[in-house]
């Protein structure tokens, strides 16, 4: 499993945010459904809950709360997972 973190790049979107197209962009990489990138239960969503299975309801939220996004989250090539449990991540990356 090593070969597959030599180049790892670390996102903190907690600190630094996230744009429109980041999201765009991992909203398309994504092959789950993408209700499943929302953390429904955070207070950020509790307090403002939109529809989760609207894809645009989905980037203007992980837009502007970043908290919301589920993590963490590893893209290899042109895939994401939500990587947990970790075993989620083996089977991703025997794919």
């Amino acid at each position: 499993m090593q070969e597959h973190f030599d180049q790892v790049e670390i996102i903190e979107y907690l600190k630094v945010g996230l744009s429109k197209e980041e999201v765009e962009s991992l909203l398309l990489l994504f092959s789950e459904e993408v209700s499943s990138l929302v953390r429904t239960g955070e207070e950020e969503y509790k307090s403002s809950p939109f529809d989760t299975r609207d894809r645009n309801q989905i980037l203007k939220a992980l837009c502007a709360k970043p908290k919301l996004l589920q993590r963490p989250i590893v893209i290899v090539e042109a895939r994401a997972v939500i990587a947990r449990p970790f075993e989620k991540l083996e089977d991703f990356l025997k794919e």
